[in-house]
């Protein structure tokens, strides 16, 4: 982590080792943690008082314990600029007084990545709780690719490294996620503001009218503020990550304008099946076969879904959509010709206002599709 953080620009990075007090039993270093802050406050108030280095210019980044280290630091500093916690620790800290743990009033602006959370240990090695600004969760706190990190572990690690993942990786993949945030691949891991997890993933939410209601995660986190200028404070945002480094993806919101015509076959019910989605952007291709119901009461209904990419689309220039109704019932030819998709709205979060993120296609023409299928294509010519 220092590396890239000197890469990026000209700062002075300062590493804390508290190893001689960071040990078995895990109770001693958590009773150590609160001294450590303290130290910690010491040292920056004394750079103020000698060198007129001001708390506000510095970022503390913490990990597990070590978020929590920080928040004691900035507790007594009261203005310390920035606190990154990475995946602050659980046990001892959860559903305690702010006090004792890592909270928004322990600096100016406070963000933490989420990617071990658990109510017990057995659960999790982090916490569930909002601790920061921004909170983020990344795979909703449950990222994937531990197995084959463990796998690559073993074969490029140290023995001690190997073993660390093995028993800690989602724990250990938040710095991870933090060092790859610093775009050094054109994609920066975007969150956004959601009820649940599982909302976020069947594309209930995205970034809102003027991209208010999305963030960055890392080390860009407080760049992006509302229009009024103000920073997020108090959010839970959700983002989906790869499983591998550098684990950012490009991640679009496909909302489908259906209209259902009812038949003097079947005018009420739900008819299942898969939708199969293509969409073309001037830089990528993306392709899904995802599970759809259709509501036959309803005349018009949109469905969403959220879809990612590793490679941005860019502009998008055309789409194209078939359904693949149960044939439980009806013909299932039969029954598409009465459903028609007219529209569809391709959102890609990202904190910007909805005119440079949205994208509306409709319905231009139909062709035949796969196995004899209707294939309906799209452009954004014709919506505006």
């Amino acid at each position: 982590m220092k590396d890239v953080l000197l890469e990026r620009a000209d700062e002075n990075v300062l590493i804390v080792d508290w190893t001689a007090n960071n040990r078995l039993p895990y109770s001693v270093t958590v009773a150590n943690s609160r001294l450590v802050g303290a130290q910690i406050a010491h040292f920056i108030t004394y750079l103020y008082k000698t060198m007129g280095v001001s708390p506000e210019s510095f970022h503390l980044i913490g990990h597990s314990v070590g978020a929590h280290v920080a928040g004691y630091a900035g507790e007594r500093l009261h203005k310390l600029g920035r606190i990154t916690g990475l995946d602050p620790a659980g046990p001892f800290y959860r559903n305690v007084p702010e006090v004792v743990r890592l909270d928004p009033g322990d600096a100016v602006f406070v963000d933490v990545i989420h990617s071990n959370p658990g109510v017990t240990v057995l659960q999790g090695y982090g916490t569930t709780e909002d601790m920061g600004d921004l909170d983020f969760f990344p795979g909703g706190g449950y990222p994937p690719g531990c197995d084959q990190t463990l796998v690559r572990s073993i074969v490029e690690d140290t023995p001690t490294e190997a073993l660390a993942n093995l028993v800690a990786c989602r724990h250990l993949r938040s710095y991870e996620f933090f060092i790859y945030s610093f775009n050094r691949d054109g994609c920066l891991f975007v969150g956004a503001e959601c009820s649940s997890w599982a909302d976020f993933l069947n594309g209930h939410c995205n970034c809102g009218h003027d991209g208010e209601k999305c963030a960055i995660m890392g080390i860009f986190a407080p760049t992006y503020t509302y229009p009024t200028g103000k920073h997020y404070t108090d959010r839970r945002l959700y983002l989906k990550v790869g499983p591998e480094r550098p684990f950012c993806v490009h991640q679009y919101q496909v909302i489908l304008h259906v209209h259902a015509f009812p038949s003097h076959h079947r005018t009420y019910g739900i008819e299942s099946g898969y939708v199969d989605i293509v969409v073309l952007g001037k830089l990528e291709k993306m392709k899904a076969k995802l599970h759809i119901d259709i509501n036959l009461g309803e005349t018009v209904q949109l469905k969403k879904f959220l879809l990612s990419t590793d490679r941005p689309l860019g502009e998008v220039r055309s789409a194209y959509v078939s359904l693949e109704l149960d044939d439980s019932h009806e013909s299932g030819r039969y029954r598409e010709s009465t459903i028609i998709v007219e529209k569809i709205e391709i959102n890609y979060l990202y904190p910007l206002p909805e005119h440079l993120t949205s994208s509306k296609l409709c319905r231009t023409s139909e062709e035949p599709g796969p196995h004899g299928r209707k294939r309906f294509v799209f452009s954004p010519s014709i919506c505006y």
